[in-house]
């Protein structure tokens, strides 16, 4: 019965190893659980964070999408007046263009008028040389009346 005893307070002893390090185990998956629930509460403050970046990033998303809208309805009306400021170009250009052909058919009348009046003016310039001419001999003649009454 003795050795019933001892191979009992063997197996007890045994058990008690057991037990302690069943214990032992219990505590470090305790430990561990604590961990996962600390993780855990990490995670769910980083889910929350990602929730909110992503909410700001939809609001810059929004804002975004409402500058670009901006920018496409300034574009087209840019794009309009280009388009108008080129058809001003072009007129303007075109009238350039005229009042340019203007000037030189003026130019080109006024070498035109230029030429006659020199032409007038040697037209002139003989015409008072014929007077001279005439005057001289009116003179002369009214000097040769004058004697010829005188003489009478």
């Amino acid at each position: 019965m003795k050795a019933d005893i001892a191979e009992i307070k063997a197996e007890q002893t045994a058990i008690k190893a057991d037990i302690a390090e069943i214990k032992a185990e219990q505590t470090a998956i305790k430990a561990d659980i604590a961990d996962i629930k600390a993780e855990q509460a990490a995670m769910k403050a980083d889910i929350a964070d990602i929730k909110a970046e992503q909410a700001a990033m939809k609001a810059d998303i929004a804002g975004i999408q409402r500058t670009i809208t901006a920018m496409q309805t300034d574009m087209a009306m840019l794009q309009s007046q280009v388009k108008e400021n080129t058809q001003l170009l072009r007129a303007l250009e075109h009238r350039t263009e005229e009042n340019s052909a203007l000037l030189n058919n003026m130019v080109m009348d006024m070498a035109h008028m230029k030429g006659q009046i020199v032409n007038l003016d040697r037209c002139q310039a003989r015409i008072e040389k014929i007077l001279e001419g005439i005057t001289v001999n009116l003179v002369y003649h009214d000097s040769v009346l004058r004697d010829l009454r005188q003489a009478r």
